[in-house]
């Protein structure tokens, strides 16, 4: 299953939405994702989508950002590598905030 937002394109396997569990030796299989009777320009990206992404929270300007395997983008002026660059460098700023705590 795929999601498009903007120049981006989201995957999602099938293992990612679809949890099996057993209930008095009978298996049960449960769906992850959820319609709602919002307008069509509206979506909610629920656990089951954001736990397989880096989500990156800029508050001045009032935007989110998402990093993860399972995205492509469509006309980048940047390759994989400047994105893992990216994320990184950011992985490094947080952890360097969180040991001065």
């Amino acid at each position: 299953m795929y999601f498009k937002l903007g120049d981006y394109e989201y995957k999602m396997s099938a293992d990612h939405y679809v949890v099996e569990t057993w209930t008095n030796r009978k298996k049960f299989c449960y769906f992850l994702i959820q319609g709602t009777n919002l307008k069509k320009t509206s979506i909610i990206l629920g656990d089951a989508f954001l736990r397989n992404y880096y989500v990156f929270h800029d508050v001045t300007e009032k935007r989110i950002g998402l990093y993860g395997d399972y995205m492509l983008y469509h006309g980048s002026k940047f390759n994989s590598w400047d994105y893992m660059l990216l994320a990184a460098f950011i992985i490094a700023i947080l952890l360097i905030i969180l040991l001065t705590i």
